[in-house]
């Protein structure tokens, strides 16, 4: 129930999600969730670094494409979203998460080069 969380972790959900989903629905849910200086933790692809390496050569486009896009091989396996450690920071501030701090990225993970940022729900004004 709202408030009763200290810490939810997502490891390669977010992605899943269409961004108006996650900004308007999902990702205040999960912030009510927590308790006051409870934490969200998110481990994503880290598009940003994938983009780098497919241009300069150290990861092919075919390794690109289906981490981008999911590898397409049953319902639900497929990416609606791809993120920066910017653009997902500014996705935790908007939601109500302060002290974002982005625990790694750039990290490899089979095909894949992910990051994981944490946020924090801040207690309330004078508590």
């Amino acid at each position: 129930y709202e408030g009763s969380l200290f810490e939810i972790y997502s490891a390669h959900v977010l992605e899943h999600f269409p961004a108006e989903e996650l900004r308007k629905v999902l990702l205040p849910y999960w912030v009510s969730l927590l308790s006051p200086g409870g934490s969200f933790v998110a481990v994503v692809p880290d598009m940003e670094t994938m983009i780098a390496e497919c241009a300069g050569g150290r990861m092919t486009f075919e390794d690109f494409r289906e981490v981008a896009y999911g590898a397409q091989e049953y319902e639900g396996d497929f990416h609606f979203n791809g993120f920066s450690p910017e653009s997902l920071t500014a996705l935790f501030e908007e939601a109500g998460l302060s002290d974002v701090t982005v625990r790694a990225a750039g990290r490899r993970n089979g095909l894949c080069f992910e990051m994981e940022l944490e946020g924090t729900r801040p207690s309330p004004a004078g508590g």
